[in-house]
C-alpha cells in the first residue's frame, strides 16, 4: 500500500503562536496533534463532498477522454471527481507525536491530484500551494480554532 506523503507547513503567525502557547502549557501534546489531525481530516472530507480544492476553487471537470473510459450504467461508481469508487476517502489516517500531525492518503494517485500531472490537471485536496505546502487560509482558521477549542482558559 502506498501512501501519498506531503509535507505540509503553517504559516500562520497567530496559529504557529497560539499552538506554542498550548504546547508549552499542555501536559499531552498529543492531544490537540490528535484534534488538529481530525481537523484536516475534516476539511478533506468537505473538500470531496464541494468538490473544491483549499482556496474554495472547484475543481476542474473531468476531461471527456476520462469520462470515456469510465465504466457504463453496470459499474457506475460513485461518480465523484477524484474518487469514482471511495478509494481515495477510505484510505486517510493520521499519526501524531507531540510537536507534529503526519496526515496522509494511502493511495499514491492522491499525489497525481494534489500536484497534478503533464496530463492532469491539479485538483488540490491537502493544500494551497503543493510546492511549498502551504494550507489554504480557511485551513488554517479551522486549525487555529482547534487549538483555541482545546486550550479553554486562554481567549482569543
Amino acid at each position: 500500500r502506498s501512501v501519498m506523503s506531503i509535507k505540509i507547513e503553517v504559516t500562520s503567525r497567530e496559529v504557529l503562536d497560539v499552538l506554542s502557547q498550548y504546547l508549552e502549557l499542555a501536559e499531552n501534546p498529543q492531544k490537540i496533534m490528535d484534534a488538529i489531525g481530525a481537523t484536516l481530516d475534516t476539511q478533506v472530507s468537505n473538500r470531496f463532498e464541494t468538490e473544491t480544492d483549499p482556496d474554495g476553487v472547484p475543481w476542474a471537470p473531468w476531461m471527456q477522454s476520462t469520462v470515456d473510459s469510465y465504466p457504463r450504467e453496470e459499474d457506475p461508481g460513485h461518480g465523484n471527481i477524484l474518487d469514482r469508487y471511495g478509494h481515495l476517502m477510505q484510505n486517510r489516517s493520521w499519526t501524531v507525536d507531540d510537536t507534529s500531525v503526519t496526515y496522509g492518503l494511502a493511495n499514491f494517485y492522491g499525489a497525481f491530484h494534489e500536484f497534478g500531472t503533464k496530463d492532469m490537471v491539479r485538483r488540490g485536496i491537502l493544500t494551497s500551494n503543493p510546492d511549498t505546502g502551504e494550507l489554504g487560509s480557511a485551513d488554517q482558521e479551522k486549525i487555529l480554532e482547534t487549538i483555541y477549542d482545546n486550550l479553554g482558559f486562554l481567549t482569543k
